[in-house]
């Protein structure tokens, strides 16, 4: 639970985090430090807005006293001062996470027993999270107040959360006040697509995992656990059947997709179906009636090691209505079984569940009934992390052999499933898994080395912050071509996740399109039909920059609101997002819930921030008035006997 401190006119809340210490006073800057405390582009929750309304936080300017309550709770609340409105602020998403696109009734059921619905709230106050000095300087201010008991001077919080957008969606989108929640979702077939996609008739095992997370201040998403774990459980996974040369002879052909904006209505699984019944070319070679199978690979990290062996449960949807999906358990529950080096037990999910849990399967179920699918997770009836969705989700709280294991399992489950019945089971290195989820690890769950890793450096040139957060982010605009991997469009998690998946599923070497020798790049030296470039790097000039064919089918798919579209839009900034329908007839037709079309406010630069500082009390501030009115009327009094003395001085002369 977040610690809390709210006071009249806004409640305001502020986040405490631990450390530091104050400075002594020996210069005037010191002095200034200790009166006040102030940070501009502060961490603090932020307006979003969807189809219905508003959600988070917005605020011109809240000002109170100070009160620290550390592991507060409702009962605590009629013990505070009187006069002061207290406002408690726990990190949790809502107990059933996306209920409105289960394929079956919730009925109550709590897949995060600890979810409060905080996270799709529109908040009565700001909230600001402190850095260790703030913190500790608040701490220091709440005290005094404290021993004061409510009574003379005061230390008061001041946050400004301005926020231009207002009402819905809808009409900030109209206003320009917002811009799309959003990213891009990547996906890459092994073995690759044939350059004439018409002529493909392998069937499709689709393997999923999210990209992105969730939590109360979006500069604090680290998502390790939800979902970073089965995303990186499914690039390893990638990489070890890969690396084992045995695609060639595939039956099926395995399609991994890394999904951008999940925690968001199923964001970036919603547009990926709608991309594959409209055709576009971002999806070309897709096509929903040849997905036989979908396994996602969900929350991984926390299979518990009973005597060393960890546990995962594999969900899928009971009944006749829904794909059969006991091809999928068998072959999890034997890769297991068989799983050399690596302690690990596959368990069907409990049947008194009431189906899967949160998923992106959820909306292939929805698109497709008839597709067998499943997800592998690391809890049975409800999630084992007590951090989901929360700033604390962090790399600390997963187990990286846990994400291994998951790996290991799926490799040789999907290998199996593609291969068919009769082929060789898939040998796997564990160490060599291990030492992969290691590095992914370091670049993808912890904020350092972040991006700034090695291998994130040798797919990609990293354009932004290495350490940024696991947050969906906005999409300020589209590149003309859905292809174009410009730094300015494209985040940079999203170019890692396209490069890696590209060189780790390659069938080999490829040329250029001109048949020239040297490096490729996105616009001159492009690479021959089939085939993409790897490894460019748009912060280098020359032969330095280029990248090198290889034959891959690797994409990039736009994650925004089917109710969106951006026109005109391209790398430069050109264009506007409008609201259109054009998805809606087909969302109607397959019972879709209405689209939340979710959407971030504007605000101003510099903004959020926050202050904290000593106000003097109404008693003193009351003196100081009248004080001041009597010295103006005393200064204007003696202005007045002066110039008469002065007029009458010189009538005299």
């Amino acid at each position: 639970m977040a610690t809390c401190a709210a006071h009249l006119l806004g409640a305001l809340c502020l986040a405490f985090l631990s450390g530091g210490q104050s400075g002594s006073i020996n210069r005037v800057v010191d002095l200034r430090a200790q009166m006040y405390t102030r940070r501009a582009d502060a961490t603090a929750c932020v307006r979003l807005l969807n189809a219905s309304g508003v959600i988070g936080c917005a605020a011109d300017l809240a000002q109170g006293a100070l009160l620290h309550l550390p592991n507060a709770s409702l009962d605590d609340v009629p013990h505070s001062p009187a006069g002061q409105r207290v406002l408690l602020v726990e990190d949790a998403q809502l107990a059933f996470p996306q209920a409105e696109l289960a394929p079956y009734p919730p009925g109550g059921w709590a897949w995060n027993p600890g979810g409060a619905g905080l996270l799709r709230a529109a908040l009565p106050a700001p909230v600001a999270l402190l850095d260790d000095d703030a913190a500790t300087d608040a701490r220091r201010r709440a005290a005094a107040n404290a021993r004061q008991g409510g009574a003379g001077a005061q230390h008061v919080a001041e946050l400004r959360v301005p926020m231009a957008a207002a009402g819905n969606a809808s009409a900030c989108i109209a206003a320009r006040a917002c811009l799309p929640l959003g990213g891009h979702s990547v996906w890459a077939t092994l073995p690759p697509l044939p350059a004439n996609h018409s002529t493909d008739t392998l069937p499709l095992v689709l393997v999923l995992a999210g990209a992105d997370g969730d939590a109360l201040f979006h500069d604090q998403i680290r998502g390790a656990e939800a979902p970073l774990s089965g995303l990186v459980a499914m690039l390893a996974t990638a990489e070890a059947l890969g690396n084992a040369s045995a695609a060639g002879a595939y039956s099926r052909r395995l399609v991994f997709a890394a999904l951008a904006g999940e925690p968001w209505g199923l964001m970036g699984s919603r547009r990926l179906l709608w991309q594959m019944h409209a055709g576009d070319p971002s999806v070309q070679g897709l096509r929903l009636d040849a997905v036989k199978q979908v396994v996602e690979l969900g929350m991984v990290g926390r299979a518990g090691a009973d005597g060393g062996a960890r546990t995962l449960f594999l969900h899928h949807q009971r009944g006749p209505e829904w794909g059969n999906a006991t091809q999928l358990v068998s072959a999890f529950q034997t890769a297991a079984a068989n799983a050399q080096g690596m302690k690990v037990t596959v368990l069907e999910a409990s049947a008194g569940n009431p189906g899967i849990p949160p998923s992106s399967l959820m909306a292939f179920l929805r698109a497709q009934p008839a597709i067998a699918g499943a997800v592998l997770a690391d809890f049975d009836s409800a999630f084992t992390t007590p951090f989901y969705h929360s700033r604390h989700d962090n790399a600390s709280t997963v187990d990286e052999e846990s994400i291994a294991a998951a790996a290991v399992v799926a490799a040789r489950a999907l290998h199996a499933l593609a291969a068919g019945v009769g082929e060789p089971n898939l040998q796997v290195d564990v160490a060599a898994v291990r030492a992969t989820v290691a590095m992914l690890a370091a670049c993808l769950l912890r904020s350092e080395p972040g991006l700034a890793c090695p291998l994130a450096q040798n797919l990609t040139a990293v354009a932004g912050d290495p350490a940024a957060p696991r947050y969906v982010g906005i999409l300020r605009s589209l590149p003309a071509d859905a292809q174009d991997p410009d730094a300015r469009v494209v985040g940079d998690i999203a170019r890692v996740f396209w490069n890696f998946l590209a060189l780790r599923t390659a069938a080999g070497p490829a040329r250029l399109a001109s048949g020239q020798v040297g490096g490729c790049d996105f616009a001159e030296r492009r690479c021959e039909a089939g085939a993409v470039c790897v490894q460019h790097r748009a912060d280098r000039r020359g032969e330095d920059a280029r990248g090198r064919c290889v034959n891959a089918t690797a994409r990039y798919v736009a994650s925004h609101s089917n109710r969106l579209a951006c026109q005109g839009c391209g790398a430069e900034g050109a264009g506007r997002w409008v609201e259109t329908g054009e998805a809606d007839a087909w969302a109607r037709e397959r019972d879709w819930p209405p689209d939340p079309m979710w959407t971030e406010s504007n605000w101003p630069a510099g903004e959020p921030s926050f202050a904290l500082f000593q106000r003097n009390s109404a008693a003193v501030e009351r003196r100081a008035l009248l004080g001041g009115c009597l010295l103006t009327a005393s200064s204007f009094l003696a202005a007045w006997a002066a110039r008469s003395a002065y007029e009458k001085r010189m009538k005299q002369l």
